[in-house]
């Protein structure tokens, strides 16, 4: 069960961790840039046994690397930044990838389904966040929610008549 955590901080050698720790620079930057870095960990958290799980479940070899992560990571950055750079050069990389058109490792395989189910966990974990910041309650008294409701449903109903 650990594994489904594990299996992303082992590597096939040092040139596929630095290519994995090179490519997660980008997002970090941007995330230090314009909110927090910190917001990372919770959500890897829970990406990385989705992750796990989807390779584990399309995949027969052993599975080793942060790839699947570092493309969450361009995602969920990209989303919740409203960055087109870092969605447009993640998506070409997913589509040239589809496409066949990246070359292949020496040192060791590209597991795409990896990265897939990374973009996927990017982009859930970016709207889920989003919806949990536009909830009423965040940072609000019960007695402010209840007016916010009020509100919201008085303006609904005085648009009805």
């Amino acid at each position: 069960m650990i594994e489904l955590w594990t299996c992303h901080f082992l590597h096939w050698g040092w040139q596929h961790g630095l290519l994995n720790a090179v490519a997660a620079v980008p997002p970090i930057v941007a995330m230090r840039r314009h909110k927090s870095a910190l917001l990372f960990l919770p959500f890897l958290f829970v990406a990385a046994p989705f992750i796990a799980l989807a390779v584990r479940a399309s995949f027969a070899g052993e599975y080793r690397g942060a790839s699947g992560l570092v493309v969450a990571m361009w995602v969920f950055a990209g989303v919740l930044l409203r960055n087109r750079v870092l969605l447009v050069v993640i998506a070409a990389k997913l589509t040239a990838e589809a496409l066949g058109l990246l070359p292949s490792h020496d040192a060791f395989a590209t597991v795409s389904i990896a990265h897939y189910a990374g973009a996927v966990a990017g982009l859930v974990g970016a709207v889920t966040k989003e919806k949990a910041r536009s909830w009423p309650g965040n940072g609000r008294s019960a007695l402010e929610c209840a007016d916010w409701v009020a509100a919201k449903n008085l303006g609904s109903a005085t648009r009805q008549i």
